[in-house]
């Protein structure tokens, strides 16, 4: 407590020891730990400062929320450990005592905390980390502003390197290497600047050479030693502001280090030097590599990720170009079949597009796969006529309208694969790393007679329906102010004429040209399969949906639908039912109608990782719609409530960060009571007649993306 002019201690604050009764209710103690209520926390904290008081009373009621004795123990021992510590290790102390309460329980975190048993070992007073769960999104914009490709990035398991396919950044859950959490933060920027680099600066571009180290472990380890100086020496020449801080990072090296530096620092150097160098320190000893980075290099790996890629590359590039050509001679059925060429030119970018002598210019999408084929493959890309595609992958209907495809299609993970995402816990405002189990499947297939039997039954709707989305492509925009054009600018000629009459220059800038509106959309539907769906809720999910995508078909939108499903954070289920490279098929129209009912409704994961596939597409607009029958939960754990509402907020308080919009449909009547903190009063729609929804599903996608 402060102290007084005459040296005597000052009464504690009169609201102190309510404030602390309030939030350490008086409970009766766990066996073996004594009285540890909510008294003998408030006398504990009452010899302590003013700022340290509001410390601890902070800190244990984030405790106290998950568990009010573990609260109560870390008031116990919190005034002992403000005076030894600073204030960032008993952070990082209460945050361990949380860890350890997840993993061994209560006993075990309030014995580490080391307040009842005095010769228990105290958990380690470790630096503040830093944590990919809140970095994530800045991380993804910094690697996206070094230039190339929009990277996922997704944890690695505890005590794991980070590394990268070429596709996604691995990157530790948390860092804590350093004392200062911004310290931290900028490992993060580091090591992801090393695994772009890997990619950027071609350590994939050729297939690894067999040896009899191929599959050694130190060999890799010392040859992500020499890329990793590599890419540095790269980076220093380019960004050499980046690279300073990169060396800062790292610290000095070793002087048998030294003249491979100077080796890899030529601009000529390349990962055959760095395969070089790894084949000669493992010839001149049986020294272990040195640690530079916590990250490691799988060129196997990265190289068949990255040869997959270029093949999906090169065929929707080639129906790019065609389509191109289509559009340029559309009055040849000779010049029609002909795809435009690529050719090196000192144009923006290095290339020009060309059909005889013709040049054409190069849309969004073209840029980005010639951008991405040129750093896969390190040089320009060869064109030739366009195949007729076979591939969802390589082409698709566009309806006689321009579209935007993203630069590179996302490859959905393969059926079977698992991974993990985080999750919000608003008690203690933190995110528990790796917390939910994703399993990846392909949705399974359902009865053709289903498909048949929703076209004959809702005909006139699907016609009317057609109509409707057919009016809203072929809608024009008028731009107005125009030096020539179909009709006269009223407004633009009353000023001209004004303009004349008071001997100032007019301009002859007043007509109104009429342009195609051009639609840049991508749209992710997130499908609840939860049990409560089961029956005819289920009936009208599967027929609103195989009806909505012929409109959006009609409209040429990129479109993609996922179902999620739950039975603990242990088994968390997304169902790949169609994805924004397929096209909408038969195969395709079976899997819609193959939508079941399981499970339970946990919907943080199920928007975190549909959210960042959708990041992925290169639209102008991009939006996820729920469609859901009731509010978050699942079973076993305490999910359901404010826990689940407050998880899927977070999440999509996340989408909204990274530019996306989130729309949510549901049929629970009593949805009102907490849809407007998930959505926001004028972002979801209740359904109050599930047989209507067909209908209605289709309205609501025309006013939310028109």
């Amino acid at each position: 407590m402060p102290s007084s002019e005459n040296g005597a201690s000052a009464p504690p604050a009169p609201d102190q020891d309510a404030q602390l009764d309030e939030l350490l209710w008086a409970l009766p103690s766990p066996a073996g730990h004594g009285a540890i209520g909510g008294r003998p926390a408030v006398d504990a904290a009452a010899d302590t400062s003013a700022d340290s008081g509001a410390f601890i009373r902070h800190w244990s009621g984030t405790l106290s929320r998950v568990d009010p004795l573990l609260g109560s123990a870390f008031a116990r021992c919190a005034p002992a450990l403000c005076a030894s510590l600073s204030k960032g290790q008993v952070v990082s102390r209460a945050l361990a005592a949380l860890d350890a309460f997840e993993r061994m329980g209560r006993d075990a975190a309030i014995r580490g905390l080391g307040s009842m048993d005095e010769s228990a070992p105290a958990l380690p007073a470790g630096p503040a980390p830093a944590r990919l769960a809140e970095l994530q999104g800045a991380l993804h914009r910094f690697v996206l502003g070094l230039g190339g490709r929009a990277f996922e990035i997704s944890p690695v398991p505890r005590d794991e390197p980070a590394w990268t396919d070429s596709d996604c950044l691995h990157l530790p859950a948390s860092v804590a290497r350093f004392d200062d959490p911004a310290a931290n933060a900028s490992m993060y920027r580091c090591l992801a600047t090393l695994l772009w680099g890997f990619w950027y600066y071609g350590s994939f571009r050729n297939p690894p050479p067999a040896s009899p180290s191929e599959g050694d472990g130190r060999f890799l380890d010392w040859l992500g030693v020499y890329e990793s100086l590599r890419i540095e020496a790269r980076i220093g020449s380019e960004l050499p502001g980046l690279a300073n801080q990169l060396a800062q990072m790292r610290g000095p090296l070793a002087p048998a280090l030294l003249p491979a530096m100077q080796r890899l620092e030529s601009a000529a150097a390349t990962v055959a030097d760095s395969y070089a160098l790894a084949s000669a320190s493992m010839r001149s000893g049986p020294e272990a590599a040195p640690v530079l980075w916590p990250l490691r290099l799988d060129p196997a790996i990265g190289h068949e990720r990255q040869r997959q890629r270029i093949e999906r590359d090169r065929a929707a590039l080639a129906a790019a170009l065609r389509r191109l050509g289509e559009q340029t001679r559309p009055t040849s059925a000779a010049r029609a079949a002909q795809a435009v060429q690529l050719e090196e030119s000192d144009e923006v970018g290095g290339f020009a597009l060309r059909l005889d002598d013709i040049v054409v210019p190069a849309s969004a999408e073209v840029v980005g796969l010639v951008q991405s084929l040129r750093i896969d493959t390190g040089a320009l890309p060869t064109t030739g006529p366009a195949p007729e595609a076979t591939s969802p992958l390589a082409t698709r209907t566009t309806h006689n309208g321009p579209f935007h495809d993203p630069p590179r299609p996302r490859v959905p993970p393969s059926p079977g694969e698992s991974s993990h995402e985080h999750e919000w816990d608003f008690r203690r405002q933190q995110y528990l790393a790796d917390w939910c189990r994703v399993l990846h499947r392909t949705g399974t297939e359902g009865d053709a007679g289903f498909v048949a039997q929703t076209r004959r039954r809702h005909r006139r709707l699907i016609e009317e329906i057609r109509r409707r989305f057919e009016r809203i492509r072929q809608r024009s925009q008028p731009q107005r102010r125009c030096q020539d054009g179909d009709e006269i600018d009223l407004d633009a000629q009353i000023e001209a004429f004004c303009d004349r009459r008071a001997h100032a220059s007019d301009s002859n800038a007043i007509y109104v040209r009429r342009s195609r509106h051009e639609r840049s959309l991508a749209v992710m539907f997130a499908i609840d399969m939860s049990g409560s769906t089961h029956g005819w809720v289920n009936d009208a999910q599967r027929s609103a949906l195989l009806i909505l995508g012929e409109a959006i078909e009609r409209l040429g939108d990129r479109w993609a639908v996922y179902g999620f499903s739950s039975d603990t954070r242990q088994c968390c289920e997304l169902f790949r039912i169609k994805d924004f490279g397929e096209s909408f098929d038969a195969r395709v129209e079976r899997r819609i109608a193959g939508i079941d009912s399981r499970g339970y409704t946990r919907m943080g994961f199920a928007i975190r990782r549909l959210g960042n596939m959708l990041a992925t597409e290169d639209s102008r607009h991009r939006l996820l719609v729920t469609l859901t029958d009731g509010k978050p939960d699942d079973r076993g754990d305490d999910y359901r409530g404010r826990y689940g509402i407050e998880d899927t907020r977070r999440a999509m308080q996340e989408l909204h960060a990274k530019g996306l919009r989130c729309y949510g449909v549901t049929f629970d009547r009593q949805a009102r009571q907490y849809l407007d903190r998930l959505y926001g009063p004028a972002g979801f729609t209740v359904i109050a007649d599930v047989a209507t929804l067909p209908a209605r599903l289709s309205d609501i996608y025309r006013r939310v993306t028109s």
